[in-house]
């Protein structure tokens, strides 16, 4: 769990080798989370699209035995010391994203029901495909799932029973969910995420600054769900990717134009690079953060993002000392794989 107070945030990575038992807990989670915050009382300097922001599932690939990692294509252990084993990377191909994407597909038909008469209809069992990853000794996948605090057919209660129930809700695919494999950043721009207050800020509900036609969703209609936004709970995106980091670096004494700039010539779409995705947003203590996704960290890693910015930052007469050492919000897939094996073991 990383939790982020002065953008309102927090974000959970649930981790399992059994993709039914961890749709299962995801779903758990987010119904908790529709059941205790109200959009309507978000204010923070992040943006938001609902309570439950947005649900991303991840193939991580799997721990193998040291001796049998030159077999899966990973580096052995300097000298022969080391752990006893080591991360084989997700296999290349589709096969790992599908079964991310039926969890994606399972997980939004629970968090928005079809009708009544079409209930009956079996869920379709992934359990069958956990372990495709070329004999790894333990192999897993991912969800990561951020929550902002602040139609017809069944409903969606809380674990807990005696609830208030929360309507279907609108949700929106991406990746390898979605048959255009359309990005998260797509789906947000046309809900105007981006779409920022003149402070900087995001307030209230979606109604409140984004949507011209209050929580209507007809010109952008979800992939499930109601055309119309609830103002408690927004909608859900939900994605099946290979593994983003989230890496964010701090500025001392840069006001947030100066940030916004830096962040558009450090991302992809403003010309810097690959991969990467980046916004400026206030934090805490006067400070800004350029906030980077990197789709694709082996093209562009975080050494190498802290590398750029701080050269931009200086060609444009900053002080080096004004750009801060960036840190990540999630973990790598090695450290989760590893963390989770050794829950297992206590």
């Amino acid at each position: 769990m990383f939790q982020d107070e002065p953008y309102h945030r927090t974000g959970f990575t649930l981790v399992s080798g059994q993709p039914d038992r961890l749709t299962e807990a995801v779903v758990r989670l987010s119904r908790a989370a529709l059941q205790l915050l109200d959009l309507r009382q978000h204010d923070a300097s992040h943006p938001r699209l609902g309570v439950v922001d947005h649900i991303a599932l991840h193939p991580l690939g799997g721990l193998a035995p040291a001796a049998a990692s030159n077999q899966y294509g990973a580096a052995p252990a300097a000298g022969g010391m080391g752990p006893t084993t080591v991360w084989v990377p997700p296999p290349p191909g589709s096969t790992p994203l599908a079964v991310a994407a039926t969890c994606a597909n399972l997980i939004a038909r629970q968090l928005s029901p079809p009708q009544a008469e079409e209930e009956e209809e079996e869920p379709v069992a992934v359990a069958a495909v956990a372990g495709a990853g070329r004999g790894a000794s333990s192999v897993g996948m991912s969800s990561s799932s951020s929550s902002s605090s602040g139609g017809s057919g069944g409903v969606v209660r809380a674990a807990g029973g005696g609830q208030e129930p929360v309507p279907p809700l609108p949700v929106y695919f991406y990746g390898h969910a979605h048959p255009s494999r359309r990005g998260l950043a797509d789906i947000r721009r046309q809900l105007g995420y981006f779409r920022r207050s003149p402070e900087g800020g995001w307030r209230g509900g979606l109604e409140a600054q984004q949507l011209p036609a209050g929580n209507d969703l007809s010109a952008f209609p979800p992939d499930l769900g109601p055309a119309t936004a609830p103002a408690r709970w927004g909608v859900v995106t939900i994605g099946a990717t290979p593994w983003v980091v989230n890496y964010n670096v701090p500025l001392s004494g840069v006001d947030l134009p100066t940030a916004r700039k830096l962040a558009k010539a450090i991302s992809e779409r403003g010309g810097g690079l690959p991969g990467v995705q980046a916004m400026a947003l206030q934090h805490a203590d006067g400070l800004v953060e350029v906030a980077c996704n990197l789709l694709d960290a082996a093209a562009s890693p975080p050494g190498t993002l802290q590398a750029r910015l701080e050269g931009i930052a200086g060609a444009w007469g900053l002080d080096a000392s004004q750009v801060r050492p960036g840190y990540q919000t999630n973990r790598s897939p090695e450290e989760l794989l590893r963390a989770a094996v050794q829950a297992l073991r206590q």
